[in-house]
């Protein structure tokens, strides 16, 4: 049986914050393109680097490497050959491996005393959904090619997959912002059929347009039932969904998991509240109770919730 790293921190295991969200308001880097952050892989890698060491300095147990945006088919579209493409890929899992490693090697006794015995934190391989491939906001309305196939969708998560574990450091698979039913089986195909995917731990995080369902319009209690019984997704939850919704929707998660009687744990990472713009790649802060200044200082955010959580 897999073990589950998120175990390995008691209580909670905290994530980091958004990548491309410090590298835009904490770096001020222009991530506009296709690429969004995954451009940066070719460009600008120690912006990447430095992003990944403060959200450790400021708590976070998790570093997720620069691929969400990045896949073999996106790079390629942007001018790499296939090798291009899969080193940039593997260079994602560098970077957080590297810094995770020089963070730990670093660690001031003032960032230790606050986290007494704090385990190795894990580096996690983002691997967005196939809508954040088209670049299009897809991921937020899981709108695809009717003609598309589970089988296809498998194989084209599979690629990515196999590419980011050739690279030495993967702890575990980050299924992303995940909008439909349609792509959790997928996922769930390629988990139960892949060797190479079965034999790391994985979570499933969704896209959710209220406190019940997920953005292509199923619920979140389906998308689980049907994660509930693959052996190596040990997590399943919510990423890019209004704070509001989230209780509710872990709340209905949590039922399925115990009437499956799954051991699978939860995850979360929500946005502020603020309404994201897939297409433009941008946050508007034109809405109510949206503020320029609301993503300020992500990192910041993430020590705050690890002080508050690790001290409890």
């Amino acid at each position: 049986m897999l073990e589950n790293p998120l175990l390995r921190f008691p209580d909670t295991c905290i994530l980091d914050g958004g990548l491309a969200t410090e590298l835009e308001t904490g770096l001020n880097k222009d991530l506009s393109g296709s690429m969004w952050s995954a451009r940066l892989l070719k460009d600008d890698v120690e912006s990447i680097k430095e992003v990944h060491m403060r959200y450790f300095q400021a708590g976070a147990d998790v570093a997720t490497t620069a691929s969400y945006q990045g896949s073999l088919e996106g790079f390629q579209k942007t001018g790499c050959s296939i090798d291009e493409a899969k080193e940039l890929l593997r260079l994602s899992v560098r970077i957080a491996v590297e810094t995770r490693d020089r963070f730990v090697a670093e660690a001031s006794p003032s960032i230790e005393e606050s986290r007494p015995k704090r385990p190795k934190p894990l580096v996690a391989a983002s691997i967005g959904s196939y809508g954040a491939f088209l670049a299009n906001g897809a991921e937020y309305t899981g709108d695809y090619d009717p003609s598309l196939t589970h089988a296809d969708v498998a194989s084209f998560h599979a690629s990515r997959a196999h590419t980011l574990l050739s690279e030495p450091g993967v702890d575990i698979l980050a299924f992303e912002t995940i909008p439909s039913l349609f792509e959790a089986q997928s996922i769930a195909q390629l988990c139960q059929t892949d060797r190479t995917v079965a034999s790391v731990p994985a979570w499933v995080s969704f896209s959710c347009r209220d406190d019940t369902h997920i953005a292509h319009g199923e619920t979140l209690a389906e998308c689980v039932r049907a994660l509930a019984s693959v052996k190596n997704v040990v997590a399943v939850g919510v990423n890019c969904t209004k704070p509001e919704f989230v209780a509710p929707l872990l709340q209905s998660a949590r039922k399925v998991l115990d009437e499956e009687g799954s051991s699978q744990v939860l995850i979360c990472y929500p946005n502020s509240g603020e309404v994201y713009d897939g297409t433009q790649k941008r946050w508007l802060e034109d809405v109510p109770g949206g503020s320029p200044g609301k993503f300020a200082e992500m990192a910041g955010h993430v020590e705050h919730i690890s002080k508050l959580l690790k001290t409890r």
